[in-house]
């Protein structure tokens, strides 16, 4: 009897959950002039491109459904030196003053970027991406909301700055950036900072990193108990008293004898 009170309580709470209300899967975040520069932190650091979309009051999840990055590889003696590329969707976090990285997700991992004899701008597509849901981070710039992409050289020649992740000259398109971009395990350092940027003063060259995201914008809201039925209520109160009397009476029991 206990057990069926139980599940009378879970099966009323459940009534009060939230759906999700996703739109159709779009661009929501690319384009931008791109120049023949590039970006590698180095072995063992992951870079980030802060990424914003325009969002209503109620989304506040984007499903990350593709990517594409472009990475810029410069050959050296007639070659493409070769290199492993695993790429990130994060979380954003800010506090009110700082931004910080969220849960992170590896969406696309490879070995090898393949050979070559000409420098050249590669498009990594990520393909179809399914289960890549990210809280955004809507408090900072109003109407929009934010996130992270991030790239990782990998291999032997990870940190070789002949490859690097592509920069762009300008606002994206579509949604919208700072020029500027983060980094976690910089110089070994174990953390993410937040942000870099490239020139003298900070910002004054181009800093955007070269990313197209597609998505779906969902409202997530968070699970709300409903109130019980009537019928609910009744049966719970039922199941309470007879509670109440077994107990009762084991305590009567306990004491004969």
């Amino acid at each position: 009897m206990k057990n069926l009170c139980a599940g009378m309580l879970i099966g009323a709470l459940a009534i009060g959950l939230q759906p999700v209300t996703p739109t159709k899967a779009a661009l929501v975040y690319g384009g931008g002039q791109e120049t023949g520069t590039r970006f590698n932190p180095g072995a063992g650091a992951i870079t980030y491109m802060n990424n914003f979309t325009a969002v209503t009051p109620e989304q506040n999840v984007l499903e990350i459904t593709s990517a594409a990055f472009g990475v810029r590889r410069v050959a050296t003696s007639g070659a493409l030196i070769d290199v492993g590329l695993n790429l990130y969707a994060a979380e954003m976090t800010f506090d009110g003053s700082d931004f910080g990285r969220g849960a992170n997700n590896l969406i696309f991992s490879t070995a090898s970027l393949g050979a070559g004899a000409a420098s050249a701008t590669q498009i990594v597509n990520t393909g179809a991406l399914s289960g890549v849901d990210l809280a955004l981070e809507t408090t900072s710039n109003a109407g929009l909301g934010g996130w992270w992409m991030g790239m990782e050289f990998t291999g032997p020649n990870a940190g070789n700055l002949a490859n690097g992740w592509r920069v762009v000259t300008n606002a994206p398109l579509t949604g919208a950036s700072i020029n500027a971009f983060g980094i976690f395990n910089n110089g070994g350092s174990g953390i993410f900072e937040a942000f870099f940027a490239f020139g003298t003063p900070p910002g004054s060259s181009p800093s955007r990193l070269m990313v197209d995201v597609s998505g779906i914008l969902k409202s997530q809201a968070p699970a709300v108990p409903a109130p019980l039925p009537l019928l609910g209520i009744a049966a719970t109160a039922a199941c309470t008293r007879r509670l109440r009397a077994r107990a009762r009476a084991n305590r009567t029991g306990a004491g004969k004898g």
